[in-house]
């Protein structure tokens, strides 16, 4: 079972904070700071898996050439784990392009990152049904449903069963939503995602389109006589 893991931040307090995750899930971590010291320690240390900063001090976007060089290499399998402040649909896209395996948004979050690592290793199987995606050009669209946890006058925050990837557009309806937002449906782009620390389930934030001045006055409206936090 893959257990060594090799990192690669600039920045000194997440490789700590990273490496006190992994020790308590029984990985064998060890850090970089810079592209020089990664490749030393990639040839000697002999990673299962990596996890890769996308922004270094050595370059900008440095991370992505370090996920070019692994896919094109002899260790083309091995799993690489994006971790970065760089989040939106066009960097997560590029990352899955070149070869990664997950993408990880920042500011680091303990619960998902041993998920996503568990899952890359094998160590965690959902019982949660799988979804037949289509390998054309095409649309895909899914129905589930989600429960509002807390709304503000410029998004929403709610609980979904599954994960749903940041940058991922969704339809939100129901008669909750349009009694809040005074809309029957709006399409929104979700702009974080993680796994709930005390609920089997994930937390997306949302937010409003600033076009769409009218939905924050009927929200504020709302607000005003109910409390920011939805009764599940």
């Amino acid at each position: 079972m893959p257990r060594k893991i090799l990192s690669i931040d600039d920045d000194p307090s997440i490789n700590i904070l990273l490496g006190k995750y992994l020790k308590e899930a029984s990985f064998e971590h060890k850090s970089c700071l810079n592209i020089k010291e990664f490749i030393t320690e990639f040839k000697n240390f002999k990673p299962d898996i990596c996890i890769i900063d996308l922004n270094l001090d050595d370059k900008i976007g440095a991370g992505y050439e370090i996920l070019k060089v692994i896919k094109k290499s002899s260790n083309s399998h091995m799993p690489v784990l994006i971790l970065s402040k760089m989040s939106t649909l066009k960097d997560i896209s590029y990352a899955m392009e070149l070869g990664a395996s997950d993408f990880l948004s920042k500011p680091l979050d303990k619960t998902t990152l041993l998920h996503k690592l568990k899952g890359i290793v094998g160590e965690e199987k959902s019982d949660r049904p799988l979804f037949e995606v289509s390998k054309q050009n095409q649309k895909c669209t899914f129905d589930m449903k989600m429960s509002i946890y807390e709304v503000s006058e410029y998004g929403l925050k709610i609980f979904s069963p599954f994960h749903i990837s940041i940058g991922t557009l969704i339809k939100l309806k129901g008669e909750k939503f349009k009694k809040i937002c005074g809309v029957t449906e709006l399409s929104v782009t979700v702009v974080k995602s993680e796994r709930s620390a005390d609920k089997d389930c994930y937390l997306l934030n949302i937010d409003f389109p600033t076009e769409k001045r009218e939905i924050s006055h009927n929200v504020r409206s709302w607000l005003s006589e109910n409390s920011r936090k939805v009764e599940l």
